[in-house]
């Protein structure tokens, strides 16, 4: 397995700071630089955001980690983690969606439950001839119909699908999507996996910083929550960002695993609009079927069954 380690980097400062190195424009403003984390590129790439951590601004703005595994890992492994990549700037809550959160954790917010059919801004709404699977910024999931129709034609229950209605005063129901509704949860999120607010273990230094910046890295950080500061004490939560692969403990009471299911635990905080998220893990067979039917919207890495 191959960790890649993309940053968004504003173009200026690339020019400035890493214009002998390559690097993918985004549009005018925006620069991608991707590189592996032992390379003397990552480590000039954090030298310089601790640099300009402590003088409270940032060298990057955004960051993400791919991994690539070989033929063989994938043929190898059991479960998969699937990641929606597309997600909508919209929610539920926002758009008239009823969820009950008497029951919700206190500390960390997970827990809500929906009462409603899941209500939305339909203009936000990609087309489903272009992606067949998306999020809102809470982590409600849409799917095509399409998806839905494979899901069911494979073995999945239709009882997992909800309907999707507009925000208008008719609440019609919008065509060609429904939700991949939360089920009861089959995996446990083991001990082994690691997540936090960043993979850099960046510091301040002696300087003190900004408050404009501190209140834009709060909401982005996270059962090995390097700081300890979105990690639910109660273990509704293990943090924000997964920072490793994810490694799961099937729960002995459970039956089978089946197609698809979700880890107990939640990635993420409770903050405005924003809800902690379940992972959904699915098993080999429907990552091949989604495979060979070419469905698109999200992306998998390994999941790692253990015994603790």
């Amino acid at each position: 397995m191959r960790e890649i380690f993309e940053f968004r980097i504003p173009s200026l400062l690339a020019n400035k700071y890493l214009k002998e190195l390559h690097y993918v424009p985004v549009d005018r403003s925006v620069a991608i630089v991707k590189t592996e984390k032992n390379s003397d590129l990552y480590q000039k790439i954090i030298d310089l955001q601790n640099l300009f951590y402590g003088k409270g601004e940032s060298f990057f703005f955004g960051w993400d980690i791919k991994r690539k595994y070989s033929r063989e890992e994938i043929q190898k492994a059991e479960f998969f983690y699937l990641k929606i990549k597309k997600t909508i700037n919209s929610c539920g809550e926002d758009c008239g969606t009823v969820y009950n959160d008497n029951q919700s954790c206190k500390i960390c917010g997970a827990g809500g439950i929906q009462n409603s059919d899941l209500i939305l801004d339909k203009r936000k709404i990609p087309n489903s001839s272009k992606v067949n699977a998306w999020k809102t910024i809470a982590g409600e999931i849409g799917i095509s119909s399409q998806l839905a129709t494979l899901l069911v034609d494979s073995g999945c229950s239709p009882q997992i699908f909800g309907i999707i209605r507009e925000n208008n005063g008719d609440r019609k129901k919008i065509n060609n999507w429904v939700q991949l509704k939360k089920t009861k949860p089959l995996y446990r999120i083991s001990q082994q996996t690691v997540s936090g607010v960043n993979p850099f273990n960046l510091t301040n230094g002696t300087k003190v910083l900004s408050e404009d910046f501190l209140n834009l890295i709060k909401p982005l950080s996270s059962i090995q929550d390097i700081n300890q500061d979105y990690a639910c004490p109660l273990g509704h939560t293990i943090g924000l960002n997964l920072l490793s692969e994810i490694y799961l403990k099937i729960s002995p009471t459970a039956s089978k695993p089946g197609l698809l299911s979700w880890t107990e635990q939640c990635l993420g905080v409770r903050r405005g609009l924003l809800r902690p998220e379940h992972c959904l893990i699915i098993n080999k067979e429907l990552f091949n079927i989604l495979l060979s039917n070419k469905m698109t919207g999200f992306s998998f890495e390994i999941a790692h069954c253990v015994s603790e």
